[in-house]
């Protein structure tokens, strides 16, 4: 993994190192006080936000899917398990960070045979009440396949592909 050096136009910012949080920033920053960020030499790396992204998976999805079994019978655990991995994905596969429902949205088109535990998952994130799965059992089910997928493609997927 790269990792790179916390400073904006020579200035040591304290904080995270994470190629995540500066892609953020650069791309996404809004200004509260100072310079606008698209002004600032803010560094950023496509490769080392991947490989950020990619271990990431490894590091915290792939434990928290194998220790998911009650979380994902719950409301809270299946949008934040498929809509997190569906932004771990969209973020290795275009190297750019965007919003769990966005990324949600993107990955209905590249995991379409999920489209049913994806829509669940967007609809208990934008607070919809009426259920698509008549069982949370079947809905965990989903959940953890649908997921078990998505780590399998990202680890297929490198750098090299975006």
């Amino acid at each position: 993994m790269i990792e790179l050096p916390p400073f904006v136009e020579g200035v040591y910012l304290v904080g995270s190192s994470a190629p995540i949080t500066w892609h953020t920033l650069a791309h996404h920053g809004v200004t509260v006080r100072g310079p606008e960020p698209s002004t600032l030499d803010i560094h950023t790396h496509d490769a080392a936000l991947v490989s950020w992204t990619r271990a990431n998976a490894d590091f915290y999805w792939r434990p928290w899917l194998h220790h998911s079994r009650f979380t994902l019978l719950r409301d809270w655990g299946v949008a934040w398990g498929v809509l997190g991995l569906s932004r771990i994905a969209c973020t290795i596969r275009t190297a750019d960070i965007t919003a769990k429902a966005t990324a949600g949205e993107w990955a209905l088109s590249v995991y379409d045979h999920h489209a049913p535990i994806l829509r669940e998952a967007l609809r208990l994130r934008r607070g919809e009440s009426q259920r698509l799965f008549h069982s949370r059992r079947t809905r965990r089910a989903a959940a953890a396949a649908f997921m078990h997928a998505v780590l399998a493609d990202v680890s297929a997927h490198g750098a090299e592909d975006v």
